[in-house]
């Protein structure tokens, strides 16, 4: 820390005040300053003390400072120093002086007192300059809160609505150079001069405010108030309306309202149509003023309504009345006759004349229907609905809008004027009363509604699209909106599909579908995720068979009533040629990723997906609705058919049939809900590595690709099985040569599609890879020659001594080599099972194939990667990191490749 001293003297001498400097203090101004200053710079700042008041009762406080004969001042508190005036122009306000008029010079007296204890004497005294410097105003202002008065008691003032007021407050202004004011309303100095106002109104103080009232005498007109001022040259002026209630000017215009309709006047009301439903009215009271201003009384509490005889003006009820404050109808039962309508405002003002209506026993004929309301799409899921509507026109020109002709409740708003008829009832039923559309089916056609006058020819339509949008559990494909599926395409053309789903309010996390569509029409190009498919597996199926396209996988978990899970891309077939193309759909499985189901029992078929593409040149038929009806009925049938159900609660010990392979989580059945259970107990086993199922079953069942460990590649292995991608590899034998079989070795395996399905020899290919260390395997490997299956690869390559056999299947999924080993010994041969499928055209897919081989222990054989010819194409089977075999065994025994051969001169041993 840093410090300091300061000596201090003290003596007894006596310092004696000379001189008392009084200071008026206005304004502080302080030159600019540089935005930045450089480290350890300087700048001169300069402020600058202004002591001139600008403004009639502009305030400045005084500051007094005395200064004493050693040369030393002090400022002395505001509260001993004693100011007085020294001329008119400067009044005194506390410590603070006022500008009261103009004037320059010594001015201000002010005196430094001691506090009464020392006899209240005058220590010290000065006289300090004034400066006040007021502007002449440059002109003045009024205003007042109303232009436009009645006289209280008027009816004018005492509407509910746009009453004039009886009073207005003013406000004066003195305006000055620069813009600034002051008020000058309630200063003495201010006149208000009424010469000009006729007697019309005068200026009263009420509690403290100046307010223009107007006349009791019932005097009307315009009168100007003028204002001056006593010590300055300048005025202002205003002018006021005083006015008064004199008549009330009556219509009746159309009722229902519509856009228009108060410049129409009604003065016949008739019958509807063919209803028995009459014209109404709607009431325009209006009050006019002296002024001839006019203000709205159509529906104020002090406007009474009443029906008079045109002629005698005696009271009539019997033919029409007011209800609703201010609407005009028939008199149910009434009489038909010609009435004129009266008003009285306040009990004062009357109409002048009766304005005249007829009631008459007859109809207005409906002359046109027009501005049919429906959506442009009709969506929503089976059984939706949406109510229409349409405009009326009659021919007296009124307008019965089409919420007055239906409106929104269970009956019409007027019966019997429209009915509503549907060109597509198969797709979109309408009620003919209400108008109420209801949604049943996508259609490839626009539906035309069409709505009728009753008792008229007049009708007119609108044209929309049914699309239906898919329930909880539902899978929705096309468009969202509009046609759901192209309805003008040409031989060659493209277009894709969107697949959306709608997951009931659960987050997806499985999902497995197909779209059904016929293969002479339709080509599929691609089937690729959708846009809410943000991560996770997703895998295709195409041409497998023809006409099904199956796809799915797990993604990320998303909730939607319409995620979009996948796009297709289909051709048009030269087939398709001015046809409709029927499109449907199967679901499979929708589920989250902790196997909770979404939906009903499946398969299942799409319901809101099924919908029909157009080629050009297609007849538009109500008979394509049926087609698909019936394609529909016959995809549940076969559905229902091929339904299994899963057992309950999962997981069982014992199935009522048989478990499938692959059965996972323990429902008996093997779908993607496997996958994803394999897929969280791999999570659990991160932070729980001893967890196990509660089956031994379901652990066997995790490991798909048998090679003793559960990892991330058996979920995608079981996914490949659900997707027709691979195969179940079950079963596998190797029975050793031995005299027994002639020496004769054979491998097989079990290859089953999802289901246990046998796997179809045409698309599933099975090779077995024999390899082995010992430098002699492949000097027995390679003369020997399948009895039974085939040399895929004789050799595979540097560093490897062993040889590829392709099996042979058959329709029952067994797959198999043989072959005789002669003399070979085969001892610690390692096998691996290596398999690829094709689809139905034969074509191989980028992930369906892989090699099954051992765990993941140091590789025993080092890197391979071969390519094998499968169908119409190649597969590559890599191990990139080497590889262990997926089982080891000893092809033949001692009684094959141990011989003795005995003659009449010599025994030789041959091994």
């Amino acid at each position: 820390p840093k410090s300091a001293t300061l000596t201090v003297y003290v003596t007894a001498s006596v310092a004696t005040p000379v001189h008392l400097d009084v200071v008026p203090l206005v304004a502080l101004s302080i030159s600019a300053v540089a935005p930045t200053v450089p480290y350890l710079g300087t700048q001169s700042i300069t402020a600058t003390l202004s002591s001139v008041l600008t403004r009639e009762y502009q305030q400045a406080p005084v500051q007094a400072v005395v200064y004493f004969d050693d040369g030393s001042d002090m400022e002395i508190p505001a509260a001993a120093v004693a100011l007085a005036s020294l001329s008119p122009s400067v009044g005194i306000a506390g410590s603070s002086i006022v500008a009261l008029g103009s004037a320059v010079g010594p001015l201000l007296s002010a005196a430094w007192t001691s506090p009464s204890q020392c006899s209240n004497s005058t220590i010290a005294s000065g006289v300090g300059l004034v400066y006040i410097t007021l502007p002449y105003p440059t002109g003045a202002s009024v205003t007042a809160s109303s232009l436009r008065l009645a006289a209280a008691g008027d009816a004018a003032a005492r509407v509910s609505a746009g009453a004039l007021a009886t009073s207005a407050t003013l406000d004066v202004q003195l305006q000055y150079p620069g813009g600034t004011t002051q008020g000058m309303t309630n200063d003495p100095r201010t006149i208000y001069n009424t010469t000009l106002a006729g007697g019309l109104f005068s200026v009263q103080n009420m509690s403290g405010l100046l307010r223009v009232v107007p006349n009791a005498a019932g005097l009307t007109g315009v009168g100007r108030l003028v204002i001056q001022f006593t010590h300055v040259n300048v005025t202002a002026a205003i002018n006021i309306t005083i006015t008064a209630a004199r008549s009330v000017a009556l219509a009746i215009h159309p009722l229902p309202t519509y856009l228009g309709s108060s410049a129409v006047l009604v003065a016949t009301l008739q019958r509807l149509g063919a209803t028995q439903t009459y014209q109404r009215g709607s009431i325009s009271a209006q009050l006019v003023l002296s002024d001839n201003s006019r203000i709205d009384v159509s529906q104020d509490p002090l406007t009474a309504y009443s029906f008079v005889n045109t002629t005698t003006l005696s009271l009539v009820t019997d033919v029409v009345s007011v209800v609703s404050t201010n609407q005009v109808q028939r008199v149910a039962g009434g009489v038909f006759a010609l009435v004129g309508l009266w008003a009285v405002v306040g009990g004062t003002v009357n109409s002048t004349v009766p304005y005249p209506v007829t009631v008459q026993n007859a109809s207005v004929a409906i002359a046109a229907v027009q501005n049919v309301v429906f959506p442009t799409t009709l969506g929503g899921v089976n059984g939706s609905t949406a109510r229409a509507g349409a405009d009326v026109v009659f021919a007296d020109g009124t307008i019965y809008t089409s919420s007055n002709v239906i409106g929104s409740g269970a009956t019409p708003v007027v019966s019997g004027l429209v009915t509503f008829s549907s060109s597509n009832p198969a797709a979109a039923s309408v009620d003919a009363v209400i108008g109420d559309v209801t949604l049943h089916a996508n259609t490839e056609f626009p539906v035309t509604l069409t709505v009728s006058a009753v008792g008229s020819a007049a009708s007119s339509s609108a044209n929309f699209f049914c699309n239906l949008d898919p329930a909880s559990g539902d899978v929705d494909l096309g468009s969202a909106t509009g046609l759901q599926f192209p309805n003008s395409l040409v031989v060659g053309q493209q277009f894709t599909v969107e697949v959306r789903v709608n997951t009931g309010g659960l987050a997806l996390g499985a999902v497995d579908l197909i779209v059904e569509y016929n293969a002479t029409q339709l080509s599929v190009l691609s089937a690729v995720q959708g846009a809410d498919w943000a991560s996770g597996s997703f895998l295709a199926t195409l041409n497998n068979p023809p006409g099904q396209v199956g796809f799915g996988g797990t993604p990320t978990p998303v909730t939607s009533s319409a995620a979009r899970v996948a796009v297709i891309t289909f051709q048009v077939l030269p087939g398709a040629a001015s046809s409709a193309i029927p499109l449907t759909g199967i679901v499979n499985t929708l589920a989250t990723n902790n196997q909770q189901q979404i939906g009903g029992a499946a398969p299942r078929a799409m319901l809101a997906g099924a919908g029909m593409a157009v080629v050009a040149g297609a007849r538009r038929r109500r008979g394509l609705a049926a087609d698909l009806a019936r394609e529909q009925r016959s995809l549940d049938e076969r559905l229902q058919r091929d339904r299994r159900a899963a057992c309950s609660p999962a997981p069982c010990a014992v199935c009522s049939g048989t478990r499938q392979t692959g059965d996972v989580n323990g429902d008996c059945v093997f779908d993607i809900n496997d996958v994803t259970y394999t897929q969280q107990f791999i999570v659990q086993r991160i932070f729980s590595p001893a967890i196990v199922t509660p089956f031994a079953y379901q652990m066997a069942a995790m490991d798909a690709d048998g090679n003793g460990a559960i990892s991330g590649l058996d979920p995608f292995y079981l996914l490949r099985v659900n997707f027709k991608l691979l195969r179940f590899i079950t079963g596998l034998t190797v029975t050793a040569a031995s005299p027994a079989n002639q020496c004769v070795l054979s491998i097989n395996v079990t290859a089953l599609a999802k289901g246990d399905v046998p796997a179809p020899v045409s698309q599933t290919v099975i090779f077995f890879d024999l390899e082995s260390s010992s430098s002699t395997f492949r000097s027995e490997i390679l003369p020997l020659v399948p009895q039974v299956g085939s040399v895929a690869k004789a050799t595979k390559g540097a560093g490897f001594n062993g040889v590829v056999w392709q099996a042979a299947g058959t329709d029952s999924g067994s797959y198999g080599v043989a072959a005789s080993v002669g003399m070979a010994v085969l001892e610690s041969v390692g096998l691996s099972i290596f398999q690829a499928t094709t689809d139905a055209l034969g074509v191989p897919g980028d992930v369906a194939s892989v090699a099954l081989v051992g765990g993941a222990s140091a590789p025993v054989f080092g890197p391979l990667s071969l390519v094998f010819s499968v169908g119409a194409g190649n597969v590559t089977v890599s191990q990139t990191g080497g590889y262990n075999p997926w089982v080891w065994f000893n092809g033949s025994t001692p009684g094959c490749y141990l011989t003795t051969t005995t003659t009449s001169t010599t025994t030789s041993t041959t091994t």
